[in-house]
């Protein structure tokens, strides 16, 4: 099996010389662009490399007229230990060319390519391997991510014209490529986690962007996807907290809590207080670890989130990829593989930044390229992040996109840029501000009111566009300090419909 497969590379090489060498059209060319001259064996690379040279110089194939003048020396020279060998390869290049097919053979540069830096990878490996030394594992683990890297980079994108069939792709998008967040003004535009982009959450310190992380696992896994959310800030065991609250309604204390409800009648919006009773307290250990539990057993879709934590400054992108590549093979030590949907990362801004030169802002800006391109878009999956304000944020009463801390390169990168602005008294009520300060496809900065009950770890509750009869509302009710609405009827109904929404 390994002779075939040898035979096979050498006929693959010989047909890749003769492209390079005879080949005229576009697929030639890409052949010529495409080939790693290193991975070929001697003297094919020899002759190769000097036919690349030729085309280089003078923009085209060199062709039967000139392949002898390039090789003139060695096949004038009956002494050269090189012409015996370099004629008789010359003449079979000569006698494919004939009836090469250079699509055939650009389609096969690809596979090419990867086997041998496969094979190339495998004996690095093996050698590492057999020779032992701490961190070996992790250093055989970097040679298959570099030959996964540079197969991936080689391969041919042979893209679409507008008359092709795959230009109509964009009428494709279903409702699996996309979370909805449950903020209906975002939703609407696409505001939202999607397959393939980068979402940025930005507000001020405290202001709960960790919370958001949490909201959209919540409708991730309502939603039916699978998720992993990396925590590089918080524990591991405070974002499971966060996690069994937002989906059912716990709280940490004993106490009276309430959230502020939008009413809407006639086309108009009232705020008003509303009773909140949670499914759990946290402070009572044995019934709620009794509570979760059953449900743990009942429901499904806990199975669908993986938290892991990791200390600040330790997570590097290598690491975030090898861990995916392990998950997408053994699972979590299971051996059934575990395939996210959505990937939560909090926060770019405390993972472990390379070493070497340029400063810190710039290798900020090549994460965030590097995050978006190799995760969010290689692997199709939904990348959520969060990004945190300047000291100026924690001041301001809109915050923009110009209060983001670190690289401008985390928002300029994304496809959705969401931020958060809140004061303290409207957290006090429970009201926040979004604003879609950046949606790539379609409408942006529109401002969005938001309920919240991040007690029990609602992130939002109910949503409406903002306008100016609307802000005057909060200005009042904020003023009122939300006191409870004595409409026992109407508290009741509400309260009923946000529990069943939350079951639901």
């Amino acid at each position: 099996m390994q002779g075939s497969d040898e035979r096979l590379t050498t006929a693959i090489q010989e047909s890749i010389c003769t492209c390079i060498a005879f080949g005229t059209d576009d697929n030639a060319a890409f052949v010529a662009s495409a080939v790693d001259v290193t991975l070929l064996d001697p003297p094919l690379n020899d002759i190769v490399a000097r036919c690349l040279s030729y085309r280089k110089k003078y923009k085209k194939a060199p062709g039967t007229e000139h392949v002898e003048d390039i090789f003139g020396a060695i096949l004038g020279n009956s002494e050269d230990r090189r012409h015996n060998s370099y004629q008789r390869i010359l003449q079979q290049m000569v006698r494919l060319s004939r009836t090469m097919n250079t699509r055939f053979i650009a389609d096969q540069v690809g596979e090419f390519n990867r086997r041998r830096n496969q094979r190339i990878a495998l004996y690095k490996a093996a050698d590492l391997y057999t020779t032992g030394g701490d961190g070996v594992a992790d250093q055989i683990d970097t040679i298959f991510r570099e030959s996964l890297k540079a197969t991936h980079t080689q391969a041919r994108n042979t893209g679409f014209t507008l008359a092709d069939t795959e230009a109509l792709g964009f009428l494709d998008r279903n409702v699996s490529d996309y979370c909805h967040l449950g903020i209906e003004p975002l939703d609407r535009v696409g505001c939202c986690p999607e397959r393939g982009t980068m979402l940025v959450m930005l507000a001020a310190r405290n202001r709960g962007k960790s919370m958001f992380m949490t909201h959209c696992s919540k409708m991730a896994l309502l939603k039916g996807w699978t998720v992993v959310h990396y925590t590089l800030e918080n524990s591991a065991r405070m974002t499971a907290a966060r996690a069994y609250q937002s989906l059912l309604s716990g709280v940490r204390h004993v106490g009276d809590y309430h959230y502020t409800a939008f009413e809407e009648r006639h086309g108009t919006i009232n705020l008003r207080s509303t009773v909140l009773e949670p499914d759990f307290v946290i402070d009572r250990t044995n019934a709620t670890r009794r509570f979760l539990s059953e449900k743990m057993q009942s429901d499904v879709r806990f199975r669908n989130l993986v938290i892991k934590e990791y200390p600040t400054g330790t997570l590097s992108m290598d690491m975030l990829l090898r861990d995916l590549d392990e998950m997408e093979l053994l699972g979590r030590g299971d051996g059934v593989p575990f395939v996210p949907t959505m990937v939560l990362v909090d926060y770019p801004q405390i993972m472990q930044l390379p070493g070497g030169r340029g400063d810190k802002w710039e290798k900020l800006e090549d994460l965030s390229v590097r995050l978006r391109g190799e995760i969010a878009v290689a692997r199709n999956v939904a990348l959520v992040v969060p990004q945190q304000g300047t000291r100026a944020a924690d001041d301001a009463s809109e915050v923009r996109s110009r209060h983001g801390s670190g690289s401008i390169g985390l928002q300029n990168t994304a496809d959705c840029v969401i931020t958060l602005s809140q004061s303290d008294a409207e957290e006090k009520v429970g009201l926040a501000r979004l604003y879609s300060q950046k949606v790539r496809n379609d409408t942006a900065r529109q401002q969005i009111l938001i309920s919240q009950h991040l007690a029990s770890a609602q992130f939002c509750l109910d949503a409406h566009l903002m306008d100016e009869e609307l802000r005057a509302k909060v200005s009042a009710w904020i003023g009122r300090k939300g006191d409870i609405n004595d409409d026992d009827e109407t508290q009741d109904e509400d309260e009923g419909t946000f529990r069943a929404a939350l079951r639901s």
